[in-house]
């Protein structure tokens, strides 16, 4: 496998799509529940489920973080055999999401907040970069990874990774920076190695 989920923006760009091939779909009368699309070589699927129709290891984790009650979708994401469940909630009011893996495991959280309760000097620097750009939505994510050094050819290298197996190896962009940008691998980024 070369790699496993598709970058945020890649998989919101597809889920975009996705939505309105659904749509579509749904004024011709067809079913539109499922959707699969091929980005390069790897493929993408997507199934909105019930919370019931979930693994017992997710609805136990979900558990923890929310009361099922306040689920409002449960998409299933596949790529290449691993499943991910992406389940949106309320939670006070505020709307939620988590990834969680087939085993239970949670990889990410993000809750919408408001830019009012951002760092003064993160919209500092948001207004510097982006000085004419709109502010929308922003949400509070929080990832959870594992981090581990490794010593591979005589050469010690950190790799991060997470539960569902997404790799990222810090030392491609120390590679990359020691050659002068001429990086003769591929650029750091979570991909999920060929096993």
């Amino acid at each position: 496998m070369k790699q496993n989920f598709l970058n945020r923006t890649q998989n919101h760009f597809l889920r975009t799509n996705a939505l309105a091939i659904a749509l579509l779909a749904a004024a011709g009368g067809i079913s539109a529940l499922t959707f699969a699309t091929n980005f390069g070589d790897e493929e993408w699927n997507e199934v909105v489920i019930k919370f019931t129709d979930a693994p017992g290891a997710v609805q136990a984790a979900l558990s923890k973080l929310t009361d099922a009650s306040t689920v409002t979708k449960v998409i299933k994401e596949t790529d290449e055999g691993i499943s991910v469940y992406e389940i949106e909630f309320t939670k006070a009011g505020v709307k939620s999401s988590a990834d969680i893996s087939a085993a239970g495991d949670v990889m990410e959280i993000e809750t919408t907040v408001a830019t009012t309760t951002l760092p003064a000097a993160a919209m500092a620097a948001l207004k510097m970069e982006y000085p004419n750009a709109t502010m929308g939505d922003c949400s509070l994510v929080q990832k959870t990874y594992f981090e581990m050094d490794m010593m591979i050819d005589g050469k010690k290298r950190e790799v991060k990774f997470d539960a569902a197996g997404n790799i990222e190896d810090e030392s491609d962009k120390y590679n990359a920076e020691e050659n002068d940008g001429k990086d003769g691998g591929e650029k750091s980024g979570w991909k999920k190695e060929n096993k």
